[in-house]
């Protein structure tokens, strides 16, 4: 592995899927911490939190939340009483 050919003392994981880091870690030499990983909420972006931090998030803090999809189901009810 490069960095270990490097003999690196810190590494820090940015951006890896789990199965990567998992993989990373097992043969790294040097300590290692994990930064941020993918994910779907954020399309596999790590850092689209932060980035949209003082747009969406704001606007959803200041708005109540976020708004339901237009193709999500409909929610379910309790049962008919006729």
């Amino acid at each position: 592995m490069m960095l270990n050919e490097a003999k690196t003392d810190f590494n820090i994981l940015l951006g890896l899927c789990i199965g990567h880091d998992s993989l990373f870690l097992k043969y790294a030499e040097g300590m290692t911490t994990v930064f941020a990983v993918k994910d779907r909420v954020t399309g596999h972006n790590p850092l689209a939190p932060l980035y949209t931090s003082r747009s969406y998030y704001r606007r959803l803090a200041r708005d109540g939340g976020p708004r339901p999809r237009s193709n999500s189901p409909a929610p379910r009810r309790g049962p008919s009483t006729t």
